[in-house]
């Protein structure tokens, strides 16, 4: 039994059969030689949305990431290269992302070099002991950009975080999850001039 379609059916199946071979047409007539395409020049096709519009966001998360390997005076037990509670709570944490990150470990000096050097020591061999390999370079003496608050300061940054317009003294800051941008670690809090405050994972 012959089928016998219907001549609108047989108008579409043309036009998708006509659809089919412009198609492929453009893909040959685009690549006569294998370039696919090439005579675009590089640049033309612009990146994803929004990737100019974050980079200040991510050079702050950057910055808190950074922040997070910063061992302070307050995390070591005084006059001593033995770390408190603070330290033993902290040190982990930065032992376990020690491998991927490609943050230093940085010590902040307490003024007596020969101190300071026993506690770069001690930092480098207590993450040594959880099996990763610690180049010299990677743990050194140093400050942090942080600049820390002034205690007037804190409820503010306090209540914009939980109203989630954070800000410092100068500029809105972002409420994000992770560590602290320009102004601090954690437990130290955050900066004066728009610093990312972020909540602490430590």
């Amino acid at each position: 039994m012959v089928k016998i379609m219907s001549p609108v059916t047989v108008r579409l199946k043309l036009a998708f059969a006509g659809v089919a071979l412009l198609a492929v047409a453009g893909i040959t007539a685009c690549a006569p030689h294998g370039m696919q395409c090439r005579d675009i020049p590089k640049g033309a096709i612009p990146p994803p949305a929004g990737t100019y519009m974050c980079q200040w966001n991510n050079a702050e998360i950057d910055r808190a990431a950074r922040d997070q390997f910063m061992v302070y005076r307050y995390e070591w037990q005084r006059d001593k290269a033995e770390l408190n509670s603070f330290g033993e709570k902290h040190l982990p944490l930065i032992a376990e992302r020690f491998a991927c990150a490609p943050y230093p470990v940085v010590v902040e000096p307490s003024g007596d070099s020969r101190l300071d050097e026993s506690r770069r020591n001690a930092i480098a061999q207590a993450i040594a002991t959880h099996g990763v390999d610690v180049p010299a370079d990677r743990v050194v003496l140093g400050h942090s950009e942080a600049e820390g608050l002034q205690g007037v300061e804190v409820p503010q940054i306090a209540a914009g975080i939980y109203s989630g317009t954070a800000g410092g003294q100068s500029g809105a800051a972002s409420a994000t999850l992770g560590g602290i941008g320009t102004g601090g670690n954690a437990i130290t809090g955050g900066g004066q001039q728009g610093a990312t405050i972020m909540f602490g994972t430590y």
